[in-house]
């Protein structure tokens, strides 16, 4: 776990070096660390980890399921506000994803 807060830490100075991210905020105290970077240009804020592939599988697995029927984009954004509004915590945007293509 020492060689992942090492990584996380060098990924975090490496982003903070680039122009386009406003932040690069490393987060080591957690079971898997993480860089939280926030992207001027979309205004898209997410985590990046150097400690598993998990992240670029899942999200290669959802490219394939929005290629192959765009509705489960909206579908998906429908459910997360639902969850949002009644208060449902504790999911990640994969996790509500996961829930439209299962239904």
């Amino acid at each position: 776990m020492p060689m992942d807060k090492a990584k996380t830490e060098a990924l975090a100075d490496a982003v903070k070096k680039h122009k386009r991210f406003k932040s690069a905020l490393p987060i080591l105290d957690c079971r898997t660390p993480i860089v939280q970077l926030w992207d001027k240009r979309t205004r898209i804020k997410c985590d990046l980890s150097v400690c598993s592939s998990m992240g670029v599988l899942n999200t290669r697995f959802v490219k394939f399921c929005l290629d192959f029927d765009p509705r489960a984009r909206l579908l998906a954004m429908v459910v997360k506000c639902f969850a949002k509004k009644h208060h449902i915590t504790g999911l990640k945007n994969f996790d509500f994803f996961f829930l439209v293509i299962d239904i």
